[in-house]
């Protein structure tokens, strides 16, 4: 038997009754951004782009969620403070801005206006992307989202350090009495040792070319 929870992680309980749970240890933007290059790869492209855009939507919020916790923000106000913006995403977009310019002193990096476009269309006028498309909106989303990444690894790491030491006691109590708990990371392009970068931020190039062979699998494609 198999359940699945709101954070993707599932239990398995065998016919004896033993219980096996199953974490993933990604932050939900990594998730999310090897899901659209999972979606690439099938040559479901409306799909990329959904997730390509829930991804950067859910990096704003550890973005977020690290400046808080740089700053001493107490827990307990910032989940009050969260509850005004976690269901509005230009609420959310405005917070980051604010917080981003507050801690690092310049503009934060966000979605041009032609990639909220591209969004929109595919999302919500039912549009569908061409790989070139596709592979555009997947090299500017990354873009974007490792210069906000290398920013927080550059200034915030003993932030995310305690983020992480976090994530992990929350893992552990998911952990049933004599059963099993299992450990799965996904990975995606945006795994880089952004410390190793300090001069600038890791390219697309990989990705792109990845992209490009994955196009050749479709017949006909633009």
């Amino acid at each position: 038997m198999l359940i699945s929870d709101a954070e993707n992680n599932f239990k398995i309980k065998c016919k004896r009754g033993h219980i096996k749970t199953v974490v993933y240890t990604d932050e939900k933007y990594n998730m999310l951004f090897a899901s659209a290059m999972d979606c690439i790869r099938a040559g479901q492209l409306r799909e990329a782009v959904a997730n390509f855009a829930a991804s950067y939507e859910r990096l704003l919020e550890y973005a977020i969620q690290i400046i808080a916790v740089k700053y001493r923000i107490e827990p307990s106000e910032f989940d009050l403070t969260w509850k005004l913006l976690k269901n509005q995403s230009e609420r959310q977009l405005g917070g980051f801005c604010i917080m981003y310019l507050h801690a690092f002193k310049k503009t934060a990096p966000v979605f041009r206006e032609d990639q909220i476009k591209f969004r929109n269309a595919v999302i919500h006028k039912g549009a569908f992307p061409t790989f070139n498309e596709i592979t555009a909106f997947a090299i500017s989303s990354f873009e974007v989202m490792a210069e906000i990444l290398c920013t927080l690894n550059k200034n915030c790491a003993a932030a995310i350090a305690k983020h992480s030491k976090e994530g992990r006691l929350a893992i552990e109590k998911k952990r049933t009495p004599n059963g099993i708990l299992s450990l799965i990371r996904i990975g995606s392009a945006l795994d880089f040792d952004y410390i190793a970068h300090p001069s600038g931020k890791p390219t697309a190039s990989a990705m792109k070319r990845q992209i490009e062979l994955w196009k050749h699998q479709f017949s006909n494609v633009p």
